[in-house]
């Protein structure tokens, strides 16, 4: 019988996602963004595209100005460039 760890680290989403992957996503979120994670959400990730649902333009406008460094400090809790793009919906 398989203990909790080992469904989780075996178990997929988003195309080949892991969900521990994910969970680490959304607290990197949470903790590196706090400024703008208040205005958007982490909708899904497309082929490693971080997609958001941002509810105010003017946080929209700040997110795309400054996307590179936040790529940089998201891919900087994981071992590859898990995170390549931002999108918008």
């Amino acid at each position: 019988m398989k203990n909790i760890k080992e469904i989780l680290s075996s178990y997929t989403v988003f195309n080949g996602i892991k969900i521990e992957n994910l969970m680490i996503l959304d607290s990197v979120w949470k903790n590196e963004m706090k400024d703008y994670s208040a205005f958007c959400d982490i909708h899904s990730i497309e082929k490693k595209k971080l997609v958001l649902k941002v509810k105010n333009p003017i946080i929209k406008n700040e997110i795309y100005i400054k996307k590179d460094d936040i790529l940089k400090r998201i891919n900087g809790y994981f071992n590859s460039k898990f995170i390549t793009d931002i999108k918008f919906i």
